[in-house]
């Protein structure tokens, strides 16, 4: 489980760390909190009550999604749950109560209707200092919630309903919903922390492979630094860090981390090395290299060198031999290739067979279609979409890595790669899963064609070139290098 703890709103630099542990019992927030005395808001969840010196405040956007579930699912779909921090403000009409009961809407809409006030009156108060919002709280939504919990009294609801779990929720937890009043640095929900929460659950998603302990409390430290730098004052944030102690800190408990380099604003907050890497050493980026060469097909695209995504795959190798009874291949697209879409006829990467040919990509074509046809279906291939950097070679003539050293690292100022192919299948294993710093290198196949799944070796400064590059939706140092398509 990965726990997140926020700051609250007082004026100062946030500070968002993430904290990786085995459960999701209540000793673990104790553990880290231990020391802290003060406000700490959070869910319904009971494990927080081991938590010593604090006083609990339940947050509200938890309190309303009960009742927003209790709505019918027709209406519901009509419904956004806006807070103070959303674009579009709360319509008015969907935060008075009071309409709400004169126009006879039901009861789990008009707890939606108190819940939606509450957060509209915080949103006029965002701009105040800490002591003013308190006060402004105290003026304003005190008889927005005397009237809720009035009104809640006369609730009936049937035995076992959302509506009756709505009510509950809110009973049992008055006294908690109500103490964000006593401070002014204290919000009314813990929407920033569910935001930070789903940024991780995004990425976790993505990761595949994220399934170590190491890699787990790895990536609590890096997405902390990412957070703090990305929220307001970040930079101010990310300098409150002692950096020695972070240092110490990775050196002594992360063997997986080897580099870290934080930009905000144009500026290097961040860059430093561990576990016998320097700054300009490069790390296997395995899996990462599958961005990049989206990167370069979008720049091979842009230079009309390929057509569109929609291009069947064959379209680029008219001389290969299509199996007999094979009737699938001739309908993979680009794109099938890009999404990780495409069929193959194997369950598993077949290292063996492919990566022993000299040329990778007709040997991936041997494999690319099959009996089930195109399904949309998603399957993971490393080896397979190694027809895609076959492609950028054929159609600029050049290998794949002077074409990406050419249209891609030197627009980003990163120093040019060179091919490396592994004598022999020891070699490659070891280049594939050894952690030892690496040169300024791609694996490439004995054609001279960078592999299209893995083997491109970064710094971490380099890495994060591309990363603002796709930020910047394809523009660097003001000169676009891909297509924002």
């Amino acid at each position: 489980y990965m726990w997140i703890y926020l700051t609250g709103n007082d004026g100062l630099p946030s500070i968002i760390l993430y904290d990786y542990q085995p459960g999701r019992a209540g000793n673990y927030a104790k553990n880290f909190l231990e020391g802290f005395s003060g406000l700490l808001e959070c869910d319904g969840y009971t494990g927080y009550n081991s938590v010593e010196n604090v006083i609990l405040v339940c947050c509200l956007a938890h309190c309303r999604r009960y009742f927003f579930e209790a709505v019918p699912a027709a209406r519901r779909k009509k419904i956004k749950l806006l807070d103070i921090n959303s674009p579009e403000e709360i319509p008015e009409d969907a935060a008075d109560p009071e309409k709400a009961k004169e126009s006879k809407r039901i009861p789990a809409e008009i707890g939606l209707c108190y819940c939606n006030k509450l957060f509209r009156i915080e949103r006029t108060l965002k701009a105040m200092s800490p002591e003013e919002r308190k006060n402004k709280r105290l003026e304003l939504e005190v008889p927005v919630w005397d009237s809720f919990w009035s009104w809640l009294a006369t609730v009936e609801p049937l035995g076992g309903s959302l509506l009756e779990k709505a009510v509950n929720y809110a009973a049992n937890h008055k006294e908690l919903l109500g103490n964000y009043l006593l401070d002014g640095r204290c919000e009314i929900s813990n929407n920033r922390a569910e935001r930070c929460a789903k940024s991780y659950a995004t990425g976790r998603k993505n990761f595949l492979f994220h399934d170590t302990v190491n890699g787990a409390r790895s990536s609590a430290i890096i997405y902390s630094l990412v957070e703090i730098a990305n929220s307001k004052n970040g930079y101010e944030g990310v300098n409150m860090v002692n950096l020695s102690e972070f240092h110490s800190y990775v050196s002594d408990n992360q063997s997986n981390i080897c580099q870290v380099t934080v930009i905000q604003n144009g500026k290097t907050i961040i860059n430093d090395s561990w576990n016998g890497y320097k700054a300009d050493d490069t790390v296997h980026t395995m899996s990462v290299t599958k961005s990049i060469v989206s990167l370069l097909v979008g720049i091979a695209i842009e230079q009309g060198l390929i057509g569109s995504v929609d291009d069947y795959v064959l379209d680029y190798f008219p001389d290969y031999k299509i199996k007999r009874g094979e009737k699938t291949i001739q309908k993979v697209t680009l794109k099938n290739l890009l999404t990780m879409t495409a069929p193959y006829k194997y369950k598993s990467e077949p290292w063996s067979k492919i990566c022993v040919q000299e040329d990778w990509s007709i040997a991936a074509l041997d494999f690319l279609g099959g009996r089930c046809g195109i399904t949309g279906e998603f399957q993971y291939s490393t080896l397979g979409i190694h027809i895609l950097t076959g492609i950028i070679a054929r159609v600029s003539k050049m290998t794949t890595v002077d074409f990406a050293n050419k249209y891609l690292f030197e627009p980003l100022m990163i120093a040019p790669r060179k091919i490396y192919v592994a004598p022999d299948a020891e070699a490659h294993k070891a280049f594939t899963v050894g952690k030892t710093p690496k040169g300024n290198i791609w694996f490439s196949d004995e054609k001279g064609v960078g592999a299209a799944g893995y083997g491109l070796c970064l710094s971490a400064e380099e890495m994060s070139k591309i990363g603002l590059l796709c930020v910047k939706k394809g523009v660097f140092n003001n000169r676009r290098i891909v297509s924002e398509k």
